[in-house]
């Protein structure tokens, strides 16, 4: 999957889950919890990152700064 470049946060988290999954196959560690952290994370940043989007949409479509958006 190829992503822009705003998107790099949610790109290495995705890449943190994947070898933190692999590290999980290949050893004998228990990485359950640590797992669970980043895709709860990775949950969280892409909730921020769509309500960004939308929000910057709607306020450029009527005339608002998005710059006021926190």
């Amino acid at each position: 999957m190829e992503y822009l470049d705003f998107e790099q946060p949610i790109k290495d988290l995705e890449d943190q889950l994947i070898k933190c999954k692999i590290i999980g196959e290949e050893s004998d560690v228990d990485v359950t919890a640590t797992c669970k952290k980043i895709e709860k994370k990775l949950k969280k940043t892409k909730k921020i990152f769509i309500k960004t989007l939308l929000l910057g949409n709607v306020y450029n479509y009527h005339g608002i700064q998005t710059d006021l958006i926190p």
